[in-house]
């Protein structure tokens, strides 16, 4: 009798220590989890303001580094590198046109976290010389705001000068 309580006895111990080990490395696994989430950094990039050959935008990173520097791409072609600041405007786009590029940011420890971003240009909204609507659907798609020198109208089918509306000189 005494061995059978012995066995029982050392069967609940096995038991008790391997149920302890399990609790013990659970409670290890959720705080190396939660330390790897305090280091991950992320980019946050915004396209504040967007035209016909221009675009803006300011990014961020979550966790704040003094020593961050940047490499700028735009449509695959490198635009900065080594770039201290968080904003940057590309100028000279070409209207009516998608784009999209990654910014990267490379921290003093020599780690880069990256982000994507992608805008698309506005059509032209100013005529700069004459402009010429010869027809009804000219005058009804007409997207600019601004003519600078001359409007000639002209057209056998042209009966409504509505799209003109939002013209200025």
């Amino acid at each position: 009798m005494d061995s059978l309580n012995f066995l029982s006895m050392k069967k609940l111990i096995h038991l008790f220590a391997i149920v302890l080990l399990l609790f013990s490395c659970a409670s290890d696994d959720e705080s190396i989890d939660e330390n790897q989430s305090d280091d991950e950094v992320t980019l946050n990039i915004t396209v504040v303001e967007v035209t016909d050959h221009e675009a803006m935008l300011n990014w961020e990173l979550s966790k704040q580094e003094s020593e961050t520097v940047y490499r700028i791409l735009l449509n695959g072609e490198v635009i900065r590198e080594n770039y201290g600041a968080k904003q940057i405007v590309f100028t000279e786009l070409i209207e009516n046109r998608e784009y999209v590029g990654t910014i990267f940011a490379i921290r003093q420890n020599s780690t880069q976290v990256f982000a994507r971003f992608e805008f698309n240009t506005l059509n032209d909204v100013n005529e700069e010389g004459s402009l010429s609507l010869n027809s009804q659907e000219e005058i009804d798609n007409l997207i600019i705001e601004t003519v600078g020198r001359t409007l000639s109208i002209g057209g056998s089918d042209i009966t409504n000068l509505d799209g003109l509306s939002r013209l200025r000189t």
